[in-house]
């Protein structure tokens, strides 16, 4: 057990180290930071829903289904989330783009 947790706090250090020298950067990684919230909190929605309907004898179809739906729930909800921030809290602290 000791072993198993050195062994995977050097892991994370070695990874902080890295990209702390090498940057790694492009279009779909900063899209997918952006929505990475919503992505783990409503992935789960679109499998149970497309499994009740019975689409999951196909896996790769399934995959994909899920994929697709947990994509557009989440865009969806951030942009709920965005109206509601702008509607309930002073805007010029939120239109600040980071």
């Amino acid at each position: 057990v000791i072993a198993y947790n050195l062994t995977s706090i050097l892991f994370c250090l070695t990874i902080v180290l890295i990209t702390t020298k090498l940057k790694v950067d492009n279009a779909i990684l900063r899209w997918l930071g952006k929505y990475s919230f919503c992505i783990y909190i409503f992935q789960r929605l679109p499998m149970i829903i497309f499994a009740r309907l019975g689409l999951n004898a196909n896996k790769y179809l399934f995959f994909i289904l899920c994929f697709i739906a947990t994509l557009v729930i989440s865009v969806l909800i951030n942009k709920a989330f965005e109206k509601m921030d702008n509607a309930l809290f002073d805007n010029k602290v939120h239109d600040k783009k980071l």
